[in-house]
């Protein structure tokens, strides 16, 4: 993950043009944002073409670019940096307004003409090629972004951003006040699970959990079932790789990995009672508590 924010702060100080391609939830709209945020002196206007119906989309663009135009008048040049989220559902006149200002440096919208030095940044969830082909998308436009083309990978590509991912997350907004953080085996669940909707269901779950969580500390257990309940089977299925290993450390893998799934389960079966739970395990209770606790469920 630090390539990618590391290449978003590169490119979010320059006024080149970028096209963010990947998946959807994969995070474009974050990294969009991040390089907005680099230009200070620059308007930020976001479109969703997707959201906007075709005949809002130039009145709005419009009311934005004669705002930026009287705010700049006293300066040289309107700065201005302009987000289109899918970009193959911008209105054909907007797609030629872009194509000739990113050729000819002039932006012209039914009939005005606009002084302004712009970066888009343009988002898509589907391959423009493709999209030129069926119509949509105006080929000359496609020419020139398919050079600035970023493909940003889903989470299932780079499960080994997933913690950096999350600790980024909970350093912003709201998350700011209370500092929480996931506990190893959490983090191991969170990793081993799949997000069909890649980094937005990922965030979206990571706040519905720290808002429920009684402390800093997120625990395995405190983790919703739908989360947990593929780890340990998961983890079997996916056991390939234990042919890499020595037979004693893959043992130690599937047990440790076992031992995790078991107590997690008995433990939600009694509510965390952890007396009941070691009559149950046919176990000590000490001895019980060593084990969760060095697994992170307690």
């Amino acid at each position: 993950v630090r390539w990618l924010l590391e290449r978003a702060l590169v490119l979010g100080q320059t006024f080149q043009p970028v096209l963010l391609q990947g998946e959807a939830g994969v995070g474009k709209k974050h990294l969009a944002s991040i390089m907005s945020r680099q230009k200070s002196a620059a308007s930020v206007f976001v479109l969703d073409a997707a959201c906007v119906p075709d005949y809002e989309q130039k009145e709005k663009l419009l009311d934005w670019l004669a705002q930026g135009a009287m705010a700049g008048k006293n300066k040289k040049t309107f700065l201005g940096t302009l987000i289109i989220a899918q970009i193959t559902q911008l209105h054909p006149e907007i797609q030629e307004a872009l194509a000739e200002y990113l050729k000819d440096n002039v932006l012209s919208l039914q009939g005005k003409n606009f002084e302004l030095t712009l970066q888009l940044i343009a988002t898509s969830s589907h391959s423009l090629s493709q999209a030129v082909k069926d119509g949509f998308m105006r080929e000359d436009l496609y020419n020139i972004l398919s050079h600035a083309q970023w493909h940003i990978p889903s989470l299932s590509e780079r499960v080994e951003d997933l913690p950096l991912l999350v600790a980024y997350h909970l350093r912003q907004g709201p998350h700011q006040e209370v500092r929480h953080y996931f506990s190893r085996d959490a983090m191991t669940a969170l990793c081993q699970h799949e997000w069909d909707h890649n980094v937005a269901e990922l965030f979206a779950s990571v706040d519905a959990i720290v808002q429920q969580a009684s402390q800093t500390m997120v625990s395995a257990h405190m983790l919703p079932n739908r989360i947990l309940q593929r780890s340990f089977y998961r983890t079997q299925a996916q056991s390939a790789n234990v042919f890499e290993q020595t037979y004693n450390e893959a043992k130690e893998k599937i047990v440790a990995d076992f031992t995790r799934a078991y107590f997690h389960d008995l433990l939600a079966k009694v509510d965390g009672n952890l007396t009941v739970a070691a009559e149950q395990a046919g176990m000590d209770r000490s001895n019980l508590k060593k084990l969760i606790k060095r697994y992170g469920l307690l």
